[in-house]
């Protein structure tokens, strides 16, 4: 195949099909799904150099953090509003549909 076939081509016409292609392939064999919700927090706390303890004015006691960031207990929507004020943690990475659903 020529490096830049022309449209109307017979490599030009491959090509094209290829472009149209590629997205369904990568989206099939290649696909990656949303984050788990604490993935963010993890992220987010660990960039700027931060300890649990320091997440326990957002989320509460060390053992709520330690159970938010094991994924043992759930999080709510109003932490994680509290965690996209206190840590800039944009809300919509951590907000998934419910198991099952």
């Amino acid at each position: 195949m020529a490096p830049n076939p022309a449209l109307g081509t017979p490599d030009g016409g491959r090509l094209d099909v290829l472009v149209t292609l590629m997205p369904a392939y990568a989206a099939k064999y290649f696909a990656i799904g949303p984050p788990d919700a604490v993935e963010p927090i993890k992220l987010r706390s660990w960039q700027p150099g931060l300890a649990p303890r320091d997440l326990e004015p957002t989320i509460g006691s060390p053992g709520r953090v330690s159970w938010g960031l094991s994924g043992k207990r759930r999080l709510s929507l109003a932490l994680l509003w509290r965690l996209h004020h206190g840590l800039g943690i944009a809300a919509g990475t951590s907000i998934r549909p419910p198991r099952g659903a």
